[in-house]
């Protein structure tokens, strides 16, 4: 089963022996977190590249430094 491989994958060892309502369950909260993970990937590599070319000026690099900073929590 696809989710139980996924749940394996992503830090639950006994998914195995989950019944099978808590490994859809489970299953959907990996997705979830991942896709999560992946959209904030996205939101860091378009700001990081905002930094970059035309767009370069010490207001969007300090505006991306302070996100980063953000989401280090070292605010």
């Amino acid at each position: 089963m696809r989710q139980v491989s996924l749940l394996l994958a992503n830090g639950h060892p006994d998914a195995a022996d989950y019944p099978l309502p808590r490994v859809f369950d489970e299953a959907e909260f990996v997705v979830e977190r991942k896709n999560g993970e992946f959209a904030t990937m996205a939101i860091v590599i378009q700001q990081a590249t905002s930094t970059t070319g035309m767009n370069a000026t010490p207001k969007v690099f300090a505006a991306f430094k302070k996100f980063i900073k953000g989401l280090t929590g070292d605010e």
